[in-house]
């Protein structure tokens, strides 16, 4: 599985990619700053055009149905203030399904911008001071290997170790069955930032350890692609490209009842910086049954060459799924920048 989730905060709706969104009672979700929202708080995304903006108490949380037993997680984050913190910005559950009262969690700290790590609340180690500043970008890498002795956390900071911790780092169970970001807690009025965030697990032989100081750019439909076997479905917005660029389920969607059927969509090409290198290509979707059984699968189409991520079983209740390339199936090689111009994504039934 290695890449589990890659997340550039840029879709239309927050819940197409987790499982629990909480808006801590406020009349939205936790905001995605990419329709001028940024302007009001006064600052842009890391990446893209896209990030969450979290009041006091939001959360979004993602549940683990295999328990994995140590995962890398990778995220930026951004702190308006470090004043009357009351919780973390990250935990991973330790705890049987369903259950959040155990768990392992990262905080910021109130006495000069360290990070402490808490399990179940009860702190086990801190860095230095300094760490973390304001009104910063900072990209976080941990490492979590929960286990009862000899587990291991360990915490890089815009790419550099400062903390390296062994010992017990579960109050429960040697597995994580959940994770979630949170807003800071006990601190109305600040904002929490967060943007470019990935899982990997250490399964595979790509994207199975550190994740690296990632930069995640949009690549959105704009022009109807190769196929065009699915129907509109809800709101129609006058075609596919429209349906996947900016549909949301139970608003506008497509659809199909056959098997074997594929869609795709000729895309923007993004700008990247000079020097960059393209680690994936990720392809996201989410979909149900109306009725009987059927499958879905993320694909590409690069310069003609279709690859098609295995069929993943659908229910009826909304799922979300993902798939990554790390190579192009043209030639099998890394992607280059202008691979891009010739790129389709969508999905087959």
């Amino acid at each position: 599985m290695a890449r589990r989730f890659t997340c550039g905060c840029e879709e239309p709706d927050v819940s197409a990619m987790w499982d629990y969104v909480d808006s801590a009672g406020a009349e939205d979700q936790p905001g995605i700053a990419q329709f001028g929202y940024n302007d009001m708080i006064g600052w842009q995304p890391r990446t893209g055009r896209g990030m969450y903006t979290f009041n006091l108490y939001m959360q979004v949380r993602n549940v683990l149905i295999d328990n994995p037993t140590e995962l890398y997680f990778g995220f930026a984050v951004r702190f308006q203030s470090f004043a009357s913190i009351a919780g973390g910005f990250i935990y991973a559950i330790t705890d049987s399904a369903g259950v959040y009262a155990n768990h392992m969690a990262l905080w910021p700290t109130s006495d000069g911008g360290a990070i402490a790590l808490r399990r179940s609340d009860t702190e086990i180690a801190r860095t230095r001071t300094g760490i973390l500043a304001i009104d910063t970008w900072h990209y976080i890498e941990w490492y979590l290997k929960p286990r009862n002795t000899n587990g291991v956390s360990i915490v890089k900071v815009d790419g550099a170790t400062v903390m390296d911790f062994t010992g017990d780092t579960t109050n429960d169970l040697e597995l994580i069955s959940a994770y979630s970001l949170t807003g800071q807690q006990n601190a109305p009025g600040y904002i929490v930032s967060f943007d470019d965030i990935v899982v990997n697990d250490t399964s595979g032989s790509i994207n199975n350890s550190w994740p690296g100081q990632i930069h995640l750019l949009p690549i959105r439909p704009k022009a109807a692609g190769n196929y065009s076997q699915w129907s509109r479905g809800g709101v129609d917005l006058g075609s596919d490209a429209a349906q996947m660029r900016n549909g949301s389920f139970n608003y506008s969607m497509l659809q199909t009842s056959g098997s074997g059927n594929k869609v795709t969509a000729d895309t923007e090409v993004p700008d990247l910086p000079g020097g960059a290198t393209i680690k994936n290509i990720c392809v996201n979707a989410k979909a149900r049954l109306t009725s009987g059984s059927g499958f879905i699968a993320p694909m590409v189409r690069a310069n003609g060459v279709d690859s098609i991520g295995a069929n993943q079983t659908l229910g009826t209740n909304w799922k979300f799924f993902q798939k990554t390339w790390d190579k192009n199936p043209e030639d099998d090689a890394p992607w280059a920048e202008a691979d891009l111009a010739n790129l389709e994504i969508g999905v087959s039934s």
